[in-house]
């Protein structure tokens, strides 16, 4: 067992077993690891002859489900979010006492948990790929993501809540096809607001954006907009020939976000890859924040 520091009460609820059965094979000597493996035995046997279950096994005492994450059970959620157990179990009781059943006063004592972290961090600055945020809230809002999801990611992995949201969102573009069009993911609306606000052109299948980046000196980098597949809005700047291969590695070390590289035809371009959440005024914002930071990138690789 990995923490032997716990209560019997607390590794029965992780387990869904019955706490006193556990103390009792305890105190017979057995060691925890056997015990929790007996008693689990036990649990599943009354279970398959139909006989009633114990308290702590029966419906809403499993697994439970919270901000897109399955945990074992109502305590391993609790333990996820940073929420002391004995807090947690009375609040729900109470909530039961005033008519809640099991499952919704549990989810109620989770999402009140998650609301207090989000409250304790809002004034906390944070930057995510090279995108200032005014708060933790902002950016989670901004990136499609719960906080729920991010505080259970930080406590899962022992990670920061920049890198938790940086592990989030790779494993949302595990799948990433890029140039192609997305029919599940808001992209005509969001099109038509980015070309009414600058001067775009639509290619005629209407799956991308096309523009130019004007910079001092006569320079031109020409520039498409297109969804993903995954639901992001994705950046793609070309003919970047004047970077060398030792650049580019530079470059994508110094500016997390933006990925240089070097195509299969040899010719050099950087991609930005925008989490869509399919509200068009917050996507709208993100879109100008983004290409006002990879604007500026290209402007200072430029000047060099």
């Amino acid at each position: 067992m990995e923490n032997t520091n716990k209560s019997a009460a607390q590794i029965a609820r992780e387990h869904n077993i019955s706490p006193q059965l556990l103390r009792n094979r305890i105190k017979k000597g057995m060691s925890i690891e056997a015990a929790v493996k007996e008693c689990i035995n036990v649990r599943d046997a009354r279970a398959a002859s139909g006989s009633a279950p114990h308290k702590s096994s029966r419906p809403g005492q499993g697994e439970i489900e919270f901000a897109g994450e399955t945990y074992a059970s109502f305590s391993a959620a609790c333990q996820a979010l940073g929420l002391r157990e004995s807090s947690a179990y009375a609040k729900r009781k109470r909530l039961m006492d005033d008519g809640y059943s099991l499952e919704s006063a549990s989810r109620a004592v989770l999402e009140e948990a998650a609301t207090r972290g989000v409250q304790r961090r809002k004034r906390t600055p944070v930057i995510i790929n090279g995108i200032s945020y005014d708060s933790q809230l902002e950016a989670a809002g901004a990136l499609g993501l719960s906080m729920g999801s991010i505080n259970a990611r930080r406590t899962r992995d022992k990670l920061s809540f920049e890198d938790a949201v940086r592990a989030l969102l790779e494993a949302r573009t595990a799948d990433f096809v890029y140039g192609a069009s997305s029919t599940t993911h808001p992209w005509p609306e969001l099109r038509d607001a980015i070309s009414g606000n600058q001067d775009y052109q639509l290619t005629e299948d209407g799956d991308q954006i096309t523009a130019t980046l004007s910079l001092p000196g006569g320079v031109a980098i020409d520039y498409t907009i297109s969804m993903t597949v995954s639901g992001f809005l994705s950046f793609h700047f070309q003919n970047l020939e004047f970077l060398a291969d030792y650049d580019l590695n530079e470059l994508n070390c110094r500016y997390i976000g933006v990925k240089f590289c070097r195509e299969a035809d040899n010719t050099v371009s950087a991609r930005y890859d925008m989490p869509v959440i399919g509200r068009i005024q917050s996507d709208l914002a993100q879109f100008f924040k983004v290409r006002n930071f990879v604007f500026s990138i290209i402007s200072s690789i430029i000047e060099r």
